[in-house]
Order: C-alpha cells, then structure tokens, then sequence
C-alpha cells in the first residue's frame, strides 16, 4: 500500500511600501471658508482652515483613484467612493482602508467637533499611513493616485440644508521596495 503525504507551503510576502505625496490642490468656496495647505519633504502636508460660520457637522467625500494604465492622466479608475461624518471621525470611527490611512496616528478629534464652531483649525506634519494599503495596490513596484477630499457642511439649525467649503485634490505615488 502507498501513502502519498501532501505538504502545502503557503507564504505571504509583505513589501514595504511609502506613500510620496507630489502635490495637493486646494479650492474653496469663498464665501464660506478658506484654506492653505501644503506639500513638504515628499511625506507631509500642513493645512489650515477657516470656517466663517458655525455647522452642526462637516461630510467628508473620499474618492481614492488609480490610473487605468500608465498613458492615464485623469485617475480614471476608482477603487473607493466613501462619505463619513465628522462627528463619527470625532467618534474614532475607522471604516474602511482609506479613512484609516488618513487618519490613524493623526489627531483629527480635535478639529472635527459637532457641533464645528466658525473658526480656524488646522493640523500640520500630518503623513498618510501606509500600513493600511489594501494588496491590490501592493502587486507593482509603483502605482500612481489621486485622493480627492470634498468637504461639504450642514448648516446648524436646518435639517437637509448642506454647503460645499473646499476640496483637496491630493496627487502621489506608493513605491513598494
């Protein structure tokens, strides 16, 4: 009688990988807010902001786009359209790959009150988080995107009313090594 013992190997490689941030392009709705933000050391961005008015909460856009192939300019394909309240951010809530990414290791409790009071906030030497890159990205050795952030605001005291404030549209590329 022959035996036959079947031994499966199985491996999961983890690269390392770095988020290097190009440029950030920012617009706001003039009226309402203003804002600066800025790229330095390939890593960080500084941004400030100013809200004119008070609102009972912010709704944050996160559309995180990668290009179709390499001639793809526009970022035409999107991996994730997801929209959270600053009153769950506020809260801890970490819902899925990109809003852990942005915010795990960053402070934003602070700026993302409810209800959000007129005034300036900012956050400064912020970096996304690359442990939490999904493996579809981890497959190449680089992979450009584009993270595009649109912040609209409830008005305090109106219950369906909302505004558009800004939008950061965020260009960069992750490397594995």
């Amino acid at each position: 009688m022959l035996k036959v013992i079947l031994v499966i190997f199985s491996f999961i490689i983890y690269s390392e990988s770095k988020i290097y941030l190009n440029s950030v392009v920012t617009n706001r709705d003039l009226k309402r807010s203003n804002l600066s933000s800025v790229v330095f050391d390939d890593f960080f961005i500084n941004t400030t902001f100013t809200v004119f008015s008070n609102f009972s909460k912010l709704l944050l856009t996160f559309t995180f786009s990668i290009p179709k192939d390499e001639r793809d300019k526009n970022y035409d394909f999107t991996l994730i359209h997801y929209t959270i309240q600053s009153c769950k951010i506020s809260q801890g809530s970490r819902a899925n790959f990109i809003v852990k990414m942005l915010m795990d290791g960053n402070d934003f409790a602070q700026i993302f009150k409810c209800p959000m009071l007129a005034g300036t906030y900012g956050f400064y030497n912020f970096k996304p988080n690359d442990k939490f890159l999904p493996q579809v990205l981890l497959g190449k050795n680089r992979i450009r995107f584009q993270l595009l952030v649109k912040v609209d605001a409830k008005i305090l005291n109106s219950k369906n009313a909302s505004v558009w404030l800004f939008t950061f549209k965020i260009q960069g590329e992750i490397k594995n090594s």
